[in-house]
């Protein structure tokens, strides 16, 4: 009776392990690379400028998207095909993460899903993270059909690390945004992969 029992067991913990997506091994994992996902060109156009209406004209033709964000200005956006990253912008990189180490150590119990939906589920992960300096016993595996990410930290509607997982090249990405500003009316938002291996 005690070895039906076991062996039930036994097999009840496999299909649960079975049902969870690829999560992390244990590794140490360093900033390798960056990618440019997206830069996106902001100019701003005070409403009582003298020549406004002509100001927001020629910003259309050159492929801008504009709109009010307030009775005094204009936002004009536009994505830039071809974005260089300024130097200030890489040295920040550099200096906020290539010299740290993602520390992922062994999975110390079995996860417990939190969602179960069609498009998303979340899992919550007893497996202890270290990165910048903190440490965290757990974090969230949010999985959806074409992303999974790790969430670092115990607040629900936020985390204080993001990173996207792809588990068959066991790469992680962090997504960071960084701006440039050219003038008091003009600056340009840059969407970066920070690539992990």
């Amino acid at each position: 009776m005690r070895m039906a029992f076991f062996i039930f067991f036994l097999l009840l913990a496999q299909a649960s392990l079975a049902s969870i997506p690829d999560f992390p091994s244990e590794g140490l994992y360093q900033a390798k690379s960056y990618d440019v996902l997206l830069a996106i060109r902001h100019m701003i156009v005070p409403t009582l400028t003298p020549d406004y209406a002509q100001k927001i004209q020629d910003l259309k033709d050159e492929g801008f998207t504009c709109g009010y964000t307030s009775m005094q200005a204009t936002k004009c956006t536009k994505q830039e095909l071809t974005a260089e990253l300024p130097e200030s912008i890489k040295n920040k990189i550099l200096e906020n993460w290539f010299g740290y180490t993602l520390e992922i150590n062994d999975l110390r119990a079995d996860p417990s899903q939190t969602i179960d939906g069609e498009a998303y589920q979340e899992w919550s992960m007893p497996q202890e993270v270290k990165f910048k300096g903190k440490s965290f016993s757990q974090y969230r595996l949010m999985v959806t059909e074409k992303i999974k990410k790790l969430a670092l930290g115990q607040t629900y509607v936020g985390a204080e690390f993001y990173f996207n997982y792809t588990s068959n090249s066991r790469r992680f990405e962090m997504i960071i945004q960084e701006t440039q500003t050219r003038s008091r009316f003009e600056f340009v938002s840059f969407l970066i992969a920070v690539k992990f291996k």
